[in-house]
């Protein structure tokens, strides 16, 4: 059964904008998006919708920042000798890179690291 066939109601960009901007948000404001899209029910759109209306209230004099908690990681076996010596590290941290480094917190925050703007 498709979203459409139940009947849920769809949020749509004109209406994350309208709620954006009863919270205060504006045309030249920062602000801190920690995101669930899921939480918005169904999304017209969907993750790029929830970015539009953001970027749009705030405009471009303003700035949308997201949390990605990278973990940019690779898993390094241990030597006999580091489990002896109590090393309990598994994996040795890597740089992030902007382009290439997935973020662990949401489809919202991954489209938007992936977003042309």
């Amino acid at each position: 059964m498709s979203a459409d066939e139940t009947n849920e109601p769809c949020v749509r960009k004109e209406d994350i904008e309208a709620g954006l901007r009863r919270l205060g948000l504006k045309k030249g404001d920062s602000v801190g998006v920690h995101s669930s899209l899921s939480s918005f029910g169904r999304v017209e759109g969907g993750a790029d919708a929830v970015i539009d209306a953001l970027l749009d209230v705030v405009g471009e004099d303003g700035n949308v920042v997201m949390s990605t908690h990278s973990a940019n990681l690779l898993e390094v076996p241990r030597t006999p000798e580091q489990i002896a010596m109590g090393v309990s590290w598994l994996f040795k941290i890597l740089p992030y890179d902007p382009a290439e480094t997935p973020v662990t917190t949401g489809i919202i925050s991954e489209t938007f690291r992936k977003k042309k703007v």
